[in-house]
């Protein structure tokens, strides 16, 4: 059986009312970076995927500027539902239509170089059928690229990731380490629903 066929499909989502299940500060990203307390906040509201192909793979964003791996997804514009932005993410990401089959939950960090409150709803979906990605002009400009790879291959590469990371007292990239320990996190709530 594929991993997808093991979960739960859900035709809703009730994603913006769910708890609170993971919660990161800079002290948690960073043990050494000291950074002003702020009082003031910007909400974003991003979606992310644990996308998974026809041959259980799953997809991983790199780009040529770093060595960070992500998770498909993003910001998720005021228009459209978190669900129908994450579709649109993955459709220019990854250059695939996909379907979402099970919510993994709902995260927050607070970013305080930036000022920033990300509040993050994390899915597993899987492909359905290939089409032309459409990557922004930065997207464009740093080399993003997509990585299939196998579940546990993602489950280790992100976790030295998340290692590496953590011992770091000066980041280059700051929103970018952040992000990848959430997508770290979705993929260990994804692991712990497979092992049901």
């Amino acid at each position: 059986m594929d991993f997808c066929g093991r979960l739960h499909s859900m035709e809703s989502f009730d994603d913006e009312k769910s708890e609170t299940l993971f919660l990161l500060r800079d002290n948690d990203v960073f043990a050494n970076l000291s950074l002003m307390p702020r009082t003031e906040w910007q909400d974003r509201i991003t979606a992310k995927a644990v996308v998974f192909n026809e041959r259980n793979e799953i997809a991983l964003i790199g780009n040529a500027v770093h060595d960070l791996l992500l998770l498909p997804g993003g910001g998720i514009d005021a228009e459209e539902s978190v669900i129908n932005g994450l579709r649109r993410e993955c459709l220019e990401e990854i250059g695939y239509h996909v379907s979402i089959d099970q919510f993994l939950g709902k995260t927050e960090d607070f970013r305080s170089r930036d000022g920033r409150h990300t509040i993050s709803y994390g899915y597993v979906a899987r492909t359905e059928s290939q089409a032309q990605s459409d990557l922004t002009d930065n997207e464009k400009s740093v080399g993003t690229y997509v990585a299939w790879v196998s579940f546990s291959e993602a489950l280790k590469r992100l976790k030295l990731q998340q290692d590496k990371i953590k011992q770091e007292s000066n980041p280059k990239f700051y929103n970018s380490c952040f992000n990848a320990i959430r997508d770290y996190f979705f993929l260990q709530r994804t692991d712990a629903l497979l092992g049901k």
